[in-house]
């Protein structure tokens, strides 16, 4: 019964998290709000995490990437493809291609496939790995560490 109520009052503080995450002026107060809009799987909050994800933070970046990824909403794909070519941090960027798999991605979608693609040749070389990982889940297929022996990029690039 208290694990019921628990949860019951932590989801009645969601629209707080939001506010928080929205307003407060130190980036990992809105960071942990992040966190718990995730973990709850909180929807009404997509806007102000995809938001976010131009923070100058990169912590709170990367946890609302994670949040994204566990609310698991379609709409926040193209902005976290957009922050996945943009953003500075590589915490970030690897945070991204990890959620851009199942079960947040269900099927090989181009624009998720061309952007995992461009990762494989990160600067850092965890996040290429992990994009290749992600790759591997989407495409069902074990596909080579090197792109240039499997040519994965030139069969996925041409399905558009």
């Amino acid at each position: 019964m208290t694990k019921m109520a628990s949860t019951r009052n932590t989801e009645k503080c969601l629209p707080l998290f939001t506010k928080l995450l929205q307003n407060d002026p130190d980036p990992l107060v809105r960071a942990l709000a992040a966190r718990y809009l995730g973990k709850f799987k909180y929807q009404p909050a997509v806007p102000d995490l995809v938001k976010a994800l131009n923070d100058p933070s990169p912590v709170l970046r990367q946890d609302s990437a994670i949040a994204l990824g566990e609310i698991a909403d379609k709409s926040a794909i193209p902005p976290l493809l957009k922050a996945l070519d943009t953003d500075t941090a590589p915490d970030v960027r690897r945070a991204i291609v990890q959620l851009l798999r199942p079960p947040y991605i269900t099927e090989p979608e181009p624009t998720v496939l061309n952007g995992l693609i461009e990762r494989l040749d990160d600067v850092n070389s965890g996040v290429g790995y992990a994009a290749w990982q992600s790759l591997q889940l989407i495409t069902k297929q074990n596909l080579p560490n090197d792109q240039k022996e499997c040519h994965v990029g030139n069969r996925l690039h041409h399905r558009e």
